[in-house]
């Protein structure tokens, strides 16, 4: 009797319909999903195939969201976690002018939205990392909120000429180089208390940048944070930066006026090479090193005063500086 009952349950259960394997790909209402995790079930949109489109063209439109669950045609239900690699870097996209991401989604893939240039405006999750070149080449993007949870890839927002405004969160996590690099439309950028460092070229060829606002708790400002921001005309460095890395200010034509907090002990290699606009700098007596051609080229630089603690100058430090008339070394 006992296999009798047995073997009619087992006739009775449905034949192959099981949750989908890691890398099995579905298609939900015109957007392609693939599993990513089966404990718990969960998906990323895209296939992460540099040559597949991950949504079906002729259901755009031009507003994109992205559900928190999605569910197969088996019947089960995957959270959706993450936006593939280069889910939605296809010219047929372009027409895509906004994307809402659910709280679920975690993690933006490398180039997930590259080059759509119609893309608007962004909403993003409260927690979420970006990975190298997310967002980059999206001329036409003017908004997008950075929670306070989050992390940067190289250059996630390159290119995005259309941002205008933006605020670095505090919460920021990590935030790799180059991340607004060629944001020419960009003309004011205030950075939150909590953050400690900006990375490499993070503004690199922002020409339109005017207003920087930096917080009192800053510590490092990298290699080439500014240069060729070509409209700055001037900064205040907060007190709690020690370091000032090669290159920060370089090519910054328009700045005309620079302060220098007591507390930086380097001032590096070309920092503020080329500011032609620059006409004296005072240098505080905790600097010790000034680096190779740190002031090389700032042509309208007629004063220049020490700190007492300066204790090397290397080669061409201010070479190029040709109106330079007066140099107050302390004894």
């Amino acid at each position: 009797m006992k296999q009798k009952l047995l073997l009619t349950l087992f006739i009775l259960l449905p034949v192959g319909v099981w949750a989908q394997s890691i890398g099995d790909t579905f298609t939900k209402d015109g957007i392609t999903y693939k599993v990513i995790s089966s404990n718990p079930l969960s998906v990323q949109v895209g296939t992460g195939n540099y040559s597949e489109c991950s949504i079906d063209v002729d259901i755009t439109g031009n507003d994109i969201v992205i559900p928190d669950i999605v569910e197969d045609s088996n019947g089960y239900t995957y959270a959706v976690t993450k936006i593939g690699y280069h889910a939605f870097a296809f010219k047929e996209l372009s027409s895509i002018t906004s994307v809402k991401l659910p709280e679920s989604v975690t993690y933006i893939d490398g180039g997930a939205f590259y080059g759509c240039t119609g893309l608007k405006k962004v909403n993003l999750p409260e927690c979420i990392s970006l990975g190298d070149y997310a967002f980059s080449g999206c001329t036409g993007l003017k908004e997008v909120n950075l929670p306070e949870c989050i992390s940067l890839g190289e250059y996630a927002f390159k290119d995005c000429t259309g941002l205008t405004e933006l605020t670095i969160p505090g919460g920021l996590a990590t935030c790799g180089n180059y991340v607004f690099e060629g944001c020419t439309g960009l003309t004011s950028v205030t950075v939150s208390e909590g953050v400690k460092s900006l990375p490499s070229d993070m503004f690199y060829g922002c020409t339109g940048l005017t207003s920087v606002q930096l917080p009192n708790g800053l510590e490092t400002i990298g290699y080439g944070a500014f240069d060729g921001c070509t409209a700055l005309a001037s900064i205040t460095i907060p007190s709690g930066v020690t370091t000032i890395g090669g290159s920060a200010f370089s090519d910054c034509f328009s700045l005309t006026s620079v302060t220098i907090p007591d507390g930086v002990t380097t001032i590096g290699e070309w920092t503020f090479a080329s500011c032609v606009g620059l006409t004296s700098i005072t240098i505080p007596g905790s600097v010790k090193k000034i680096g190779k051609s740190a002031f090389y080229g700032c042509t309208a630089l007629t004063s220049v005063t020490f700190g007492e603690g300066v204790e090397s100058i290397d080669k061409w430090a201010f070479g190029g500086c040709t109106a330079l008339v007066s140099i107050d070394i302390p004894t």
